[in-house]
């Protein structure tokens, strides 16, 4: 199964074995577009907001495209014959870099081009519904395959060729055809558009936290002014704290004002159990693993942790955690991924 023009060791794992040959029977993209594959072109950036929106890799996120980050073109570029216009139902993929494989439906009618490091799919509606190939693009089956298309060294770019290979699995006719994929594409896009109210929602009640801490107990939190260039004394140095940020102004002035406002450091209103180390598992004794990005930060709940066996503990899973604890990263403090445990069993942290 050695594919002479990627020999990349690491596409040759199992997880993406198994999907090449589960979805091996199935027909390729090539065979459900309405036109070849195409990329965007480099244009310039215009300074300020116009009618002509210009896409880049980083607006394709999975599913949807992002418009608030976006740049703008001048009106005399969007007369070039480089000028590609998108148009509503194409579908955008992110080919190269940090976003790379990220899948999206274009739902607009607003004037906008994309960049080269897009790729851009218009499908022939008779065979497949867009948003249901969207929608498998970014299922695991349809991901993995994309990963393992990437070719590079340094970082993974998909091609046209590579892109339209990739296997599509799609309803036969007894399953429903394509009133079979709407109606599934139609569930994912109402479920995630509902999962997105619901986190906007929840980010507001949670924020009130902050309304009451200023109003109910009349503190006024000094505001920032995001200085990126300051001095510190030497003398105000304090032993082990050599990162920049700990002496930012900003950090400063809230450390003083809680001082003088007669809060107690954490250490003093909380305890830090000592427990056993999680090294004394057994070979076939499970555990639940709890990991950095199982926090949801909106909601301070554990999610998608996984299970293990004592035979494939991870190195970092030393600390043994229950029920009603609360729980801080020690990485990546600017994630918030802080959680209250309110489950029953152990977990390895």
């Amino acid at each position: 199964m050695l594919d002479f023009k990627n020999l990349k060791p690491e596409i040759y794992q199992t997880k993406y074995l198994e999907v090449v040959k589960t979805v091996a029977a199935y027909p390729k993209l090539f065979s459900f577009l309405k036109q070849p594959i195409d990329t965007g072109n480099s244009l310039p950036d215009y300074n300020q907001t116009t009618d002509y929106i210009y896409l880049k890799s980083k607006n394709i996120k999975p599913y949807d495209v992002e418009f608030s980050t976006a740049t703008y073109l001048d009106k005399n570029t969007v007369n070039s014959e480089k000028y590609k216009q998108i148009e509503n139902g194409d579908i955008l993929i992110s080919r190269v870099g940090k976003w790379f494989g990220n899948v999206a439906l274009y739902q607009s009618d607003k004037k906008c081009s994309f960049s080269e490091n897009i790729l851009r799919v218009k499908v022939d509606a008779s065979k497949i519904n867009a948003a249901y190939l969207v929608a498998y693009l970014n299922s695991k089956y349809g991901h993995l395959q994309i990963e393992r298309a990437g070719k590079g060294s340094g970082q993974s770019v998909i091609n046209t060729t590579t892109l339209g290979s990739i296997h599509i699995v799609v309803p036969t006719k007894e399953q429903g055809g394509i009133e079979c994929q709407k109606t599934l594409a139609e569930s994912v896009f109402r479920s995630r558009s509902d999962v997105q109210t619901k986190n906007n929602i929840s980010g507001k009640i949670y924020s009130s936290i902050d309304s009451f801490i200023e109003n109910e107990l009349e503190l006024q939190i000094p505001k920032s002014n995001n200085e990126i260039v300051y001095q510190i004394k030497p003398e105000e140095l304090e032993q082990k704290r050599f990162d920049p940020r700990y002496y930012h102004p900003h950090h400063k002035k809230i450390k003083h004002y809680l001082k003088n406002y007669g809060s107690e450091p954490l250490i003093d209103m909380c305890d830090f159990p000592t427990r056993n180390k999680a090294t004394s598992f057994q070979p076939d004794e499970s555990f639940l693993y709890v990991e950095i990005q199982n926090i949801d930060t909106l909601n301070g709940k554990i999610k998608n942790y996984s299970k293990k066996f004592g035979n494939n503990k991870p190195d970092r899973a030393k600390n043994v955690i229950k029920s009603g604890d609360v729980i801080f990263s020690l990485t990546r403090p600017t994630r918030k991924a802080i959680a209250r445990l309110v489950l029953l069993f152990l977990i390895i942290l």
